[in-house]
């Protein structure tokens, strides 16, 4: 990259600074715009924040300070601290809006019309904010709390955030009273102590929605907003205390409670606020969330560059990924390859996924140094996954991923393991090496389904073997509080019908499968399984089983499965041709030659899916199992099929080889 020598405009002419990007470059143009306003270079060779993620709720150290160099994010660092000042250059030279300003409230008036709504919106919302503000001191000097001491700070923020979720008044209005009991109890109403304003909240609502006069175009532009607030309401609520001066901080958020791991739980990092006291403790909001659980979150500190960032890059890089664009602007994006920028941080790392995706060597090279770097620059949640995720050899990924263990970042070891347990490797690890981690899993968390479902996978596959009791048990509590219309419920509930069956509880089996066939999500896989099953027994128990096979081939047809269900349509095919090699079930086939006909019916449309699509491998099983049970006539078929399969995929010897054989079988017809 070019850089330039310059002398800022204050400093001694014996003093030379050393710019990090060419005269070109958008932070040049926001770096002459400071130099403008009086800034020297000496004010701006500040450093830069970066995060430290082995100290969990502190500040990280500050990079680059001093040193005679000037980098952009020093610049941007600058500016970003400066926001009430410097918010209209930073967009201006950078396109990068502070959307916790004010100004940035509503989307950019493009119309004198729209350009008068947002400033009689902006002036309502300060307007009403002007009132709560008024209202929460009031009630706080009633309470006796010193002003700007830090008990004054926390409470009043619990009452700004208490306004910011509890619902407007045209929310209310549409709400039961249990509804707006339920609120309060869940805001914790009663225990912030401030009568006049619950009051006021109850008579007149709070922000869960954005303020708006009702008319018909702020009606058409609110669904926007309503959208927005769901997204940058954490900027919102920002506006909200900084304007009461409490000096809020944002921090980026683990979804990691600092005690103990809960496996159901998602670990999402996001942005939140924070209060920190003159004691050093903090009090964490988290807005999309919608906790506030500093004694248990696990957060770092973000200076207003490093969520000016976020917030920007963010949803640029979103739209790109959508667009299936070059997803990254490199230019921004270089220097965080061994920083620890936080989100934006992780958006690189994705970017070399991505780039080892398209088999770049770049994008691969550039994996490799990252993930070699450093791990206090790489958050302790999406290191490890994605360290698993982009491994050839899971059991590698999990050596490398030792350097982890002890990291101050991670409760405890029970989350490495929660990792280990999602690799696809894992039910191939040794039996004492799956037990140690499933073990340690539940200990942390007894509620933790994925220990239990991954316990009966391994019993699945044969790695591990569980007894009767064991299983039906470990059953129960996988499926415990798992909603019926996710996938995971129709897995355990199939997987738990197969057992019943093969245990000899063929009732039990049978209601299962028909839970799962009314079941209101359309998983192909586990759904197109069930039939399967269910046909399988009926036809075993000489109820015919004509018509399970004839819902899924009905259900196929209905759901019409495209590229996407490649997947789901091959683990059908599959557990057809293992049902049908199973002895109990093959004798039924050979022994009831109308429900064989079906069945092949059945083999040919799965297979011809595949054909389709222009994935003849996946539809050989099928064919192959349709040949060995097939009759002459529809042998010639099959075999017809075969012969155009091994074409398909360049076997041109196969074929010529198979093609004798369909001819000789015609010659001798």
């Amino acid at each position: 990259m070019d850089s330039l020598d310059h002398r800022g405009g204050k400093m001694s002419d014996l003093t030379s600074y050393r710019y990090l990007f060419d005269g070109n470059d958008p932070y040049h143009r926001l770096l002459e715009h400071l130099h403008a306003d009086g800034v020297t270079d000496e004010e701006i060779d500040r450093g830069f924040c970066q995060i430290d993620y082995y100290r969990p709720g502190e500040w990280g150290p500050v990079e680059g300070a001093q040193d005679f160099r000037i980098d952009k994010r020093e610049v941007l660092e600058y500016a970003a601290a400066n926001w009430k000042k410097y918010a209209p250059v930073i967009e201006k030279t950078l396109g990068m809006k502070t959307y916790w300003s004010l100004e940035t409230f509503h989307i950019d008036p493009k119309t004198a019309e729209e350009r008068e709504v947002s400033l009689s919106d902006k002036h309502l919302w300060n307007e009403r904010l002007t009132e709560a503000i008024s209202i929460i001191e009031s009630d706080l000097q009633r309470l006796g709390i010193a002003k700007g001491s830090d008990e004054y700070r926390f409470k009043f923020a619990d009452a700004l955030n208490t306004i910011f979720r509890f619902p407007n008044k045209n929310m209310m209005e549409r709400f039961e009273k249990k509804q707006i009991e339920d609120f309060k109890k869940q805001l914790k109403f009663d225990d912030l102590g401030m009568p006049t304003l619950c009051a006021f909240l109850l008579e007149n609502g709070g922000y869960g929605e954005r303020p708006a006069p009702d008319n018909s175009y702020q009606s058409s532009i609110r669904s926007c907003q309503i959208q927005l607030v769901c997204i940058t309401g954490i900027f919102l609520l920002y506006n909200m205390m900084d304007t009461a001066g409490l000096e809020p901080i944002f921090v980026e958020l683990t979804g990691m409670r600092k005690d103990r791991l809960i496996c159901n739980e998602t670990y999402i990092t996001r942005t939140g606020i924070a209060l920190k006291s003159s004691a050093g403790d903090w009090k964490v909001f988290d807005p999309i969330m919608g906790r506030d659980n500093p004694e248990r979150e696990i957060f770092y500190p973000l200076s207003h560059r490093q969520a000016l960032e976020n917030t920007n890059n963010m949803g640029d890089l979103a739209k790109k990924i959508v667009k299936t664009e070059d997803p990254f602007n490199k230019t921004v994006l270089a220097e965080t390859e061994t920083s620890a920028d936080g989100i934006k941080s992780m958006f690189y790392i994705f970017r070399n996924i991505l780039a080892i995706k398209d088999d770049s060597d770049d994008g691969k090279k550039a994996l490799a140094r990252t993930l070699s770097s450093d791990p206090k620059k790489h958050h302790p949640i999406f290191y490890p996954i994605i360290l698993m995720a982009t491994s050839k050899d899971d059991v590698s990924a999990m050596e490398s991923m030792k350097k982890l263990e002890g990291h101050t970042g991670i409760p405890d070891n029970a989350f490495l393991s929660y990792v280990y347990m999602i690799s696809s490797s894992f039910s191939k690890l040794p039996e004492d090496v799956i037990r140690t981690h499933l073990d340690r899993l539940i200990d942390a968390d007894p509620s933790c389904n994925s220990a239990y479902d991954a316990y009966l996978d391994a019993d699945y596959e044969g790695t591990i073997t569980l007894d009767a009791a064991t299983k039906e048990d470990y059953y129960k509590k996988a499926l415990n509080g798992v909603p019926s219309s996710d996938s995971l419920y129709l897995k355990l509930q199939f997987r738990r019908a197969e057992h019943y069956q093969d245990s000899g509880r063929t009732e039990e089996a049978k209601e299962i499968l028909l839970s799962i066939l009314r079941a209101d999500k359309n998983d192909l896989c586990w759904k197109g399984n069930a039939c399967l099953l269910w046909a399988f027994i009926e036809a075993s128990d000489g109820n015919g089983g004509i018509r399970q096979l004839k819902e899924l081939m009905e259900f196929i047809e209905k759901k019409r499965p495209g590229l996407d269900d490649l997947k789901d349509m091959e683990a059908v095919l599959k557990y057809a041709v293992k049902l049908s090699s199973n002895e109990r079930y093959s004798k039924v086939i050979n022994e009831n030659p109308e429900f064989r006909l079906e069945f092949m019916n059945t083999l040919a449309l799965l297979s011809r899916f595949f054909l389709k699509y222009g994935k003849p491998e996946r539809a050989l099983p099928g064919v192959e199992k349709a040949i060995t049970i097939s009759d002459d006539l529809d042998w010639l078929a099959h075999m017809i099929v075969k012969h155009e399969i091994l074409l398909q995929q360049g076997k041109i010897a196969e074929a010529k080889a198979l093609w004798t054989e369909i001819d000789h079988m015609m010659f001798e017809e």
